[in-house]
């Protein structure tokens, strides 16, 4: 089923600058981040799972995640005390709401379209979802918190989620660790956003490791086969250690010690060098 004229032009104005509004708003950001590390905790098919802002056509447009058999959920984000179903009128949730019910249904998809709000004062939070709409629509009450750093001192599930997430650190998993891979996810995910774009959470995944594999561990990437001569090159200076977790290398000498992510490129470069002394060694580390 295509749009009507009418809603093209609403959706095109509704649409116009609303990604550039949304990486500037906090609480659309930081639910969209949490709803993303839920998704890795939940170990989904990461190349077929996607994720995006601003679909072209979409009412219910702030954050949709499309599942890998198919899928839709489409989200509207709130953070307004003065949020209501009563007015069926354009720009208000009912309105957007009924009508991603029409054309999805049209369109034959399997969706479910979701309300997310902050403030247990509106009327939403109270009051009953429309029976038009309310076999395809669930509410979510979400605080506006001012940063990741607020939701994850508040939710311990959250913390728990990006543990399940990540292999185990030698210090442990502090809270400002966490706080760290949350930080990177965010980041992540407005840098690929795009309207109209879906991003899989593979591509999330890929720009995170090139970009922090030094501090962002994934569980599921075995851990690094370390060559011979590499192995060699470390047993040279005996009081040298080193632990293999994952994609990063724990290392110490002495009362120094460190972490550093082992790429092909650096493998390449250690062996090239051939290091004969500590110093040397630990310097390429960097």
């Amino acid at each position: 089923m295509d749009l009507s004229e009418e809603h093209k032009t609403y959706l095109a104005h509704k649409h116009q600058g609303g990604l550039n509004n949304q990486k500037g708003n906090t609480f659309e950001v930081i639910y969209a981040t949490k709803e993303i590390i839920h998704l890795y905790s939940l170990g989904v098919d990461l190349d077929n799972t996607y994720v995006a802002a601003q679909l072209k056509d979409t009412f219910v447009d702030d954050f949709q995640i499309i599942y890998n058999d198919g899928l839709k959920v489409y989200h509207q984000c709130k953070d307004t005390i003065s949020l209501s179903w009563d007015e069926d009128k354009k720009g208000k949730p009912f309105y957007d709401f009924r009508w991603q019910k029409v054309y999805s249904v049209a369109n034959g998809e399997s969706f479910q379209l979701k309300i997310v709000y902050s403030n247990t004062g509106c009327k939403i939070h109270t009051s009953p979802i429309p029976s038009v709409i309310e076999d395809v629509t669930i509410k979510e009450l979400f605080p506006a918190y001012p940063n990741l750093n607020a939701i994850l001192l508040d939710s311990e599930d959250l913390q728990s989620e990006i543990k399940s997430i990540l292999f185990a650190d030698r210090d442990g998993h502090t809270l400002d660790k966490l706080s760290v891979f949350a930080e990177v996810i965010r980041s992540e995910w407005l840098e690929l956003a795009a309207p109209n774009r879906l991003v899989s959470l593979s591509e999330i995944k890929d720009q995170t490791i090139l970009k922090y594999g030094a501090i962002i561990n994934f569980k599921d990437l075995p851990n690094v086969e370390l060559s011979d001569e590499l192995k060699n090159i470390f047993d040279r200076f005996p009081e040298f250690s080193y632990l293999v977790n994952g994609q990063n290398i724990f290392w110490s000498y002495r009362k120094l010690s460190g972490q550093f992510y082992l790429t092909d490129e650096l493998n390449s470069r250690i062996n090239e060098t051939n290091p004969s002394e500590i110093f040397q060694l630990i310097t390429l580390f960097n």
